[in-house]
């Protein structure tokens, strides 16, 4: 355990242990006495690239809550193709979630993205259309 952070944010070492595709995993912050509460974290199966170099998304991570639906920084790690990135974020129907998340060879079917920003030259995008209204309760994607 890490008892030197100092700071609000942290990012886990490439160095550590990786987390496991399908598996779940939960975290909390501890300060003093105070605890936060704890988060679950589901490593889902990534979706297969077709004809680029690896793409590592970071942020925002599968099941990371989102604070701000209407400012969301996308963030990705790769090499960019002369054409630039597109970004795509799409609703995931309950049925498939189940299935994504229960058996690891099921592949993601995206039938009609809610978003695509194609020509992306930064290794980030901020979403900002307030035009699609994210509902809690839903399961949503997003990819290069």
């Amino acid at each position: 355990m890490n008892k030197g952070i100092k700071s609000t944010t942290f990012t886990y070492p490439k160095s550590a242990k990786g987390f496991e595709e399908g598996k779940t995993y939960a975290w909390m912050v501890k300060s003093g006495n105070t605890e936060s509460e704890v988060w679950e974290i589901s490593m889902m199966k990534k979706v297969s690239q077709i004809g680029l170099n690896k793409i590592t998304l970071i942020s925002p991570k599968s099941n990371e809550p989102i604070k701000d639906k209407k400012n969301i920084k996308f963030e990705w790690e790769g090499e960019q193709p002369k054409e630039g990135y597109t970004l795509t974020i799409f609703e995931i129907n309950e049925e498939q979630f189940k299935e994504i998340t229960t058996n690891k060879e099921a592949k993601l079917k995206i039938e009609k993205p809610l978003f695509e920003k194609t020509g992306i030259r930064e290794n980030y995008f901020t979403f900002n259309d307030s035009s699609i209204n994210f509902q809690a309760t839903h399961h949503y994607g997003w990819g290069y």
